[in-house]
């Protein structure tokens, strides 16, 4: 499978923007198998500070909420596998997604498609179907998007998640999700090819070895 990013395919459906929106690496060695697939033992979230909704419908194997680079990276995968677009709207960064902006219509559009993809049932839907696993999220190896991030809208901190979804058509895809820290929350970048300076090297970096374990 080869690589993908927003701006080498078109948006076309809702499910297409989850293969588009957010960088991934080269499947190769998924479907190699060179990857690490074991699938850990994980403790299900029981820190009542999570930043949870509990109206949705989340798998309690793997993280959620904002405290945390990879509960809103799966989080990411959860809006689109349930077509929730209230947990959609939440995870976008505000500062990246104002009013007027090609962000914010990337993302409001998105949020109308998956108000069509709610009225479908689930197990007719394309796309993903599950989180099968996720890695610890990592720092870009240049210092340059963090030093962006920071300078030009204060970021706390900028990170990216992989996470590996298997497809209803039992594919497994690895999602490589630009992630940021802003105001003590963890939100996802939905568009990274349209801040480049925050994502640059994100396609370059190595393939994601250490499982996140929830504790």
């Amino acid at each position: 499978m080869k690589l993908i990013t927003p701006m080498s395919c078109v948006l076309v459906s809702c499910v297409c923007a989850y293969f588009c929106l957010a960088s991934c690496v080269d499947q190769t060695s998924l479907e190699n198998g060179n990857v690490n697939t074991t699938r850990p033992t994980i403790k299900a979230e029981t820190d009542a500070d999570t930043d949870t909704d509990a109206d949705t419908e989340k798998d309690p194997t793997f993280p959620s909420g904002q405290i945390s680079p990879e509960g809103v990276a799966c989080d990411m995968a959860r809006a689109f596998i349930n077509a929730d677009k209230t947990l959609w709207l939440k995870i976008n960064n505000p500062t990246l997604t104002k009013p007027n902006t090609e962000a914010n219509d990337f993302v409001e559009n998105i949020s109308k498609q998956m108000e069509e993809m709610a009225r479908i049932d689930i197990k007719d839907r394309p796309g993903p179907k599950e989180i099968l696993r996720v890695y610890k999220a990592r720092h870009l190896s240049m210092n340059g998007p963090a030093s962006y991030g920071y300078a030009v809208f204060n970021f706390e901190d900028v990170m990216f998640v992989d996470v590996v979804t298997l497809n209803f058509d039992g594919t497994e895809f690895l999602n490589r999700t630009l992630v940021v820290k802003d105001r003590s929350k963890w939100y996802v970048v939905p568009r990274p090819d349209l801040v480049s300076l925050l994502s640059w090297g994100l396609n370059s970096e190595s393939e994601s070895i250490d499982l996140f374990e929830n504790k």
